[in-house]
């Protein structure tokens, strides 16, 4: 088990390449006291462990407020997840970006199996709708980056 830190991916992403399970929680649910910050309104902490129980676990025991984070006040209240594990997904609604899969960046399998986990929530109770986000392809020149398909030849 390890405590990461993300804002833009960093528990997520090297935990995928790893193989291992990490979770970006609710912004404040964890707190931050003690953590080196890079910027406070994007900092997340959280836990990164070898399945889904560790994480579950783990989550348990460094969820809400500690009484020193500046999130303290937008944390939500810490619930055994333990207990939540093997449960229904009933009452949860999850939306699919329809412009997530089949573009130049996705990669076939990452996209399958994107759309069999939604189907294994559907299977366990969630409502699952695909959505439309039209500018889905464009957010890297929103945030000032260039889309890897637009950047110019030799980059």
């Amino acid at each position: 088990m390890a405590i990461g830190g993300d804002q833009g991916g960093s528990i997520r992403m090297p935990s995928a390449y790893c193989g291992i399970v990490g979770l970006k929680p609710t912004w404040g649910l964890v707190p931050y006291t003690g953590i080196m910050p890079i910027e406070l309104t994007l900092d997340h902490t959280g836990p990164m462990t070898a399945s889904v129980a560790d994480n579950a676990l783990m989550l348990e025991a460094i969820a809400g407020p500690d009484g020193g984070s500046i999130h303290a006040r937008w944390a939500a209240p810490s619930i055994a997840y333990t207990k939540a594990l093997g449960g229904s997904a009933s009452g949860l609604k999850i939306g699919v970006v329809k412009e997530g899969f089949g573009h130049a960046q996705s990669e076939k399998v990452v996209d399958e199996l994107v759309k069999k986990g939604a189907a294994k929530f559907k299977e366990l109770g969630a409502t699952v709708e695909e959505v439309s986000i039209p500018w889905h392809l464009t957010g890297m020149a929103v945030c000032g980056r260039r889309s890897p398909s637009k950047a110019p030849p030799g980059r």
